[in-house]
């Protein structure tokens, strides 16, 4: 708990520390093991902190923490000096494993003496949308230990991802020197004769690119990959750049042109690549960042996809020699790419300046993946289980390592009660509207539960017509549902905020990296997505292409990922609501499963404050009903059976469509009043549910 890398260190040296046995390749050295019977005792897994609910500052370096999150991006595997002998030790082996630095005892220049293994890194992020009282009752469970001195030289994190250099900071014996970008010269500043300079300073900044810079204790393989293939590759590609600069300039609302070569052309949340931008800290939890993420388990055995929610085991590392480290390959690139355009000697004036530009552009997606460790830290991860946005508990020590859903736990006493409680809570934001609240309750505790090539069975999505527009209903409604459900997103659908980026995934190879969009959410979270918010306007390509994807996504539960030469379709489940100024059917967001007009019989307010033990309650109710599975009764079975046969031939002929949405809302009534069994009672109340809403959209 107190050194976890100490404990590493004895395992190592209890197997290679003494005699002639060499560590040939990666191992374990019985640390998982140890690692699993201390997670077996309860009250040890919850002393562990977690990140996100403690706070980043607030963790004592070396110490055993524990990290909620989301893998938004998946980086190329790493190579990384495992192990290596001491000279100031006489020569005994050591492990870097779970960690940035290698030990100064080692001799980076001789191969024989260290030992090359490879982790896999992953770009992970505090799950979006996440309720602030899931993060206090992970910080309830573990004091904060003391913060971490402040990281005063490094670079402000409010913006930019770069630090500064001075001349205190540069390396022995060499001169003052930064990057400099293309923007910041005149064409008067720049000598005709330099036009051959130009192209051998291109020339150049790509031959050290492909040959690679030695990295603070890693190799990556992107380098190589970048130039294989020359549509990755910035200096054959630049063009690639340009999108990146365009989504910038319109998330941002700048109209002035912005630098592909300058890191100031990225907002810090663009930056940090958080799908639903950063946290509001209001309530008084702490920031909550993502982490880059060293993962030893190969693929075969801990197989991890786009979206997965993790609870990782590991040490957090935030090491500013990194950052130094970095800035000085940064320097020794510039200097070389100039010395080989200028025939072995040092550039100077204008060739100079091209060449910092050009080796910091090379350079991009190396800054991208290896950010200061005090804006983006890096965690080391020990142990990792899969589990789910919607498990708030703290975790057992030996979890089943298939995809989760939430522990059913005890058996809920009184359930009419704690129902009749939520649809109380919902219909608040709702106007005092039951039926609409009951409909909501179902898209809450709905899941994808079967795929076929055609259907997610399972998922329900509503839309609420005739909301009053300009009003607070949308983010009332998606403050109520947050009070019961661990996850949820708010998402206004503005002409702008549809016309500035893709709402889906989309992939820039000018970086390598996966830019986030504000659909890429944990699989459970609910999206209440607020059509009120629209104006009159036009929606450019990317606006429509947005529309389209959130119809695909309401229709089949699925996003199409833009990996620019190709698309990809990535299964999703996201339930969502759509809250509608319209009152006929022409909302923006088509293809909803259910279209409920709202019946406001008082004033729509926001939820009231829920008492802590009924919110509990409710909060394990929703839990229990989303994360349980049904069964349909033989009384029920024929009921059904006989009402599909008489629908398939009555005057208006219902079809396979209206039969799964039917025995889909049956299933919900029954996982809404706490039960799993779909009885006669459930299919009748679903039933009677559709016709009040058919006779609300014959009156509209």
């Amino acid at each position: 708990m107190t050194d976890p890398l100490g404990a590493v260190a004895s395992a190592f040296d209890a197997a290679f520390g003494s005699g002639d046995a060499v560590p040939e390749h990666d191992g374990d050295w019985g640390v998982k093991a140890t690692l699993q019977d201390a997670l077996d005792q309860t009250e040890v897994m919850e002393a562990i902190p977690e990140i996100n609910a403690v706070g980043v500052d607030n963790v004592r370096p070396g110490q055993l923490v524990r990290f909620r999150c989301m893998v938004q991006d998946m980086y190329n595997p790493e190579y990384y000096v495992g192990a290596y002998k001491d000279k100031s030790t006489g020569g005994r082996w050591r492990t870097t494993k779970f960690t940035e630095k290698i030990g100064a005892g080692a001799e980076p220049d001789d191969s024989a003496e260290r030992k090359i293994w490879e982790r896999r890194v992953l770009y992970c992020v505090p799950i979006p949308g996440e309720s602030s009282w899931v993060r206090r009752l992970d910080g309830a469970v573990a004091s904060a230990p003391p913060p971490t001195p402040v990281k005063s030289h490094e670079g402000p994190t409010g913006t930019s991802t770069k630090r500064p250099r001075s001349e205190n900071d540069q390396p022995e014996n060499s001169e003052p020197s930064s990057a400099i970008a293309l923007d910041a010269y005149d064409d008067e500043e720049v000598a005709k004769d330099d036009e051959d300079t130009v192209a051998k300073i291109l020339a150049a900044a790509g031959e050290n690119k492909a040959a690679g810079t030695p990295k603070s204790n890693t190799e990556s393989k992107s380098n190589a990959e970048s130039n294989a293939n020359p549509k990755s590759n910035p200096a054959s590609n630049p063009a690639a750049k340009q999108p990146r600069a365009e989504d910038a300039a319109a998330v941002s609302g700048a109209g002035a042109p912005v630098s592909v070569v300058s890191e100031a052309s990225e907002s810090m949340d663009e930056s940090l690549n958080l799908p639903l931008g950063a946290a509001d800290t209001s309530d008084g939890l702490p920031r909550a960042c993502p982490a880059i993420v060293k993962f030893y388990e190969n693929e075969e055995s801990a197989p991890v996809k786009l979206n997965d929610v993790l609870e990782l085991v590991g040490v957090l590392q935030i090491e500013p020699e990194i950052d130094v480290a970095n800035s000085d390959q940064q320097q020794a690139a510039i200097a070389a790419a100039a010395a080989a355009a200028n025939g072995g000697t040092p550039a100077t004036g204008g060739a100079a300046g091209l060449a910092a530009a050009f080796a910091d552009f090379m350079m991009d997606e190396d800054r991208a993946h290896n950010p200061p460790t005090s804006v983006v830290p890096r965690f080391h991860c020990m142990m990792a289980r899969q589990t789910s946005a919607r498990t708030f508990a703290v975790l057992p020590a030996r979890p089943d390592p298939r995809p989760t859903h939430a522990d059913p736990g005890p058996a809920i006493e009184d359930p009419a009660g704690i129902q009749a409680a939520l649809i109380r809570h919902l219909s608040g934001p709702l106007g005092g509207d039951v039926l609409a609240a009951e409909y909501v309750l179902a898209v809450v505790v709905s899941r994808v539960h079967t795929r076929t090539d055609s259907l997610a069975l399972g998922k329900l999505s509503l839309t609420l017509m005739g909301v009053p527009e300009g009003g607070d209903l949308p983010r009332n409604l998606a403050a109520a549902i947050a009070d019961i459900a661990p996850c949820v997103a708010h998402l206004p659908l503005s002409i702008a905020g549809l016309n500035a980026r893709s709402w889906t995934p989309k992939k820039d190879y000018g970086v390598n990296r996966l830019r986030s969009g504000p659909l890429q959410l944990a699989p459970g979270t609910v999206c209440v997505l607020d059509e009120t918010a629209l104006t009159s306007g036009q929606l450019k390509e990317t606006g429509v292409r947005n529309v389209h994807a959130l119809k695909q996504l309401v229709q089949l539960q699925e996003l199409e990922y833009d990996f620019q030469y190709h698309q990809m379709r990535m299964p999703a489940d996201l339930p969502s609501v759509v809250t509608s100024s319209a009152k006929h059917g022409d909302s923006v967001v088509q293809g909803c499963d259910c279209r409920v007009p709202l019946r406001m019989v008082k004033d729509t307010r926001a939820a009231d404050p829920l008492d802590p033990v009924l919110a509990k309650t409710m909060r394990a109710f929703v839990a229990r009903a989303w994360g349980s599975d049904h069964s349909i009764g033989d009384e029920a079975s024929s009921e059904i059976e006989s009402a599909m046969v008489a629908a398939r031939q009555g005057e208006r002929k219902a079809t396979e469509l209206e039969f799964h949405r039917w025995l889909t809302i049956a299933r919900l009534c029954a996982l809404s009043s706490g039960e799993t069994e779909l009885t006669v009672k459930h299919w009748k109340h679903a039933m009677e549910c559709e016709r009040k809403t058919e006779e609300r959209l014959r009156l509209v």
